[in-house]
């Protein structure tokens, strides 16, 4: 009888799966979407500082905010063609304890911004030349959504490689002031579930990015940010619409002075996304005053 028992279970693990069971993971959304997309990047650590033979260690905290509005005004194939898209905020927030805090927006905040044609354009808000320089950069669809695409239709248990380009311009959509210039990131299919009234798979990754960041007045340096967590992609929306995650940001900066040393960072994040469906309130996106940077006068600080 066991015997039975043991050869039944094989034959049913050998069937192949359903195809209510098997999904293929990819930008497929549908003209006339709206949404609201509202990512936040906190932490606190340690920041280390190092010079003339000393060390001090201080507190250090940073926070990442981007606030998207979009409406998909023509798709093709599952990808929008024709956008309309605001970013009240985006923008990065440092503070170095006894070194200062700086609030640095990205170039795109305070925007209203078309795509047509394959090509962006600024259509209210912003400053334009500051605009310029990034709108190039700018994708079409939700980079998160295009990193974790499966290729093929998978099933619970699956794991498959991201396209290590489309995490590097995750990333650096999420990062105010981050150029991703490597990446890596398994993802794995673990569960169908329903998440804020959607139907949902749960995919959970593990990335690791290094690239250039600008600290606190410093030239941009090299920086390792490592995110794990659940990312849920809506399959009746077409992208994702929530990321639970935790990560890490580190940094070792060489850096020169008034006193030559090193600024090494160790900063645990909390990485949360939502995205609200058929809400995008564009008369809310206005254009907003953006601070000028502080430099210090020296980098790093005096050790005392």
């Amino acid at each position: 009888m066991r015997l039975l028992a043991i050869a039944l279970l094989a034959a049913l693990a050998a069937l192949p799966a359903s195809a209510e069971d098997k999904v293929e993971v990819k930008m497929n959304v549908k003209k006339g979407l709206k949404f609201t997309r509202t990512v936040e990047i906190k932490g606190e650590g340690d920041c280390r500082i190092e010079a003339g033979g000393r060390a001090m260690v201080m507190k250090t905290s940073l926070e990442n905010t981007v606030k998207q509005l979009e409406e998909e005004q023509d798709v093709k194939d599952g990808v929008p063609v024709a956008i309309h898209r605001a970013y009240p905020a985006r923008k990065t927030a440092m503070n170095l304890g006894l070194y200062g805090s700086q609030e640095r927006p990205h170039g795109l905040e305070g925007t209203d911004l078309a795509f047509k044609g394959g090509a962006w354009s600024v259509t209210a808000g912003g400053t334009p030349e500051e605009a310029a320089k990034v709108i190039a950069s700018e994708k079409a669809a939700d980079p998160l959504t295009d990193a974790i695409a499966s290729g093929k239709a998978v099933v619970v248990g699956n794991t498959w490689d991201a396209d290590k380009e489309k995490v590097k311009a995750w990333i650096t959509s999420e990062f105010p002031g981050f150029e991703g210039t490597e990446a890596e990131m398994e993802c794995k299919l673990c569960e169908f579930k329903e998440k804020d009234g959607h139907k949902c798979v749960r995919i959970e990754v593990n990335a690791k990015v290094t690239g250039k960041f600008a600290l606190m007045g410093a030239p941009q340096t090299e920086v390792t940010v490592t995110v794990k967590g659940d990312v849920f992609y809506a399959t009746d929306t077409g992208m994702v619409i929530l990321v639970k995650a935790e990560g890490k940001l580190k940094a070792d900066v060489e850096v020169q002075g008034a006193q030559s040393g090193h600024l090494k960072l160790d900063i645990p994040l909390e990485w949360n996304v939502a995205v609200k469906v058929g809400e995008a309130d564009f008369s809310a996106a206005k254009p907003v005053d953006k601070p000028k940077p502080v430099k210090p006068e020296t980098f790093p600080p005096p050790v005392r």
